[in-house]
């Protein structure tokens, strides 16, 4: 079984982490294509995050804190850096109970 890596984007604001499987050889200054999208919600607004693209190795270090050691990658984007951009969630629709329907009440007078 490949072990995870932790990759951090350095240049997006608060340096979002992501496990990944990546290939264990990697080192600094390798280049590494990716596509994901990262999801999170920050002071009650929804933003998304779609990192695409050629990325580089800035540092590289292996984290032996877990007991398991896997390496931690900080990745710089070679191209334009990516930004969260806010998105509007869809509401759930509420269910709607249709009106109780009974007998016709004959009222004699």
């Amino acid at each position: 079984m490949q072990p995870t890596t932790t990759v951090e984007l350095s240049d997006v604001s608060d340096r979002p982490r992501a496990k990944l499987l990546l290939p264990t050889t990697l080192r600094v200054g390798d280049r590494v294509q990716l596509d994901f999208t990262l999801e999170r919600q920050n002071g009650g607004r929804y933003e998304v995050l779609h990192v695409a693209g050629e990325y580089r190795v800035a540092t590289a270090i292996t984290d032996a804190s877990t007991g398991l050691p896997h390496p931690v990658l900080s990745l710089e984007s070679t191209g334009k850096a990516p930004a969260w951009r806010a998105i509007k969630k869809p509401t759930e629709r509420q269910r709607r109970i249709a009106p109780a329907q009974s007998p016709r009440t004959l009222i004699e007078s």
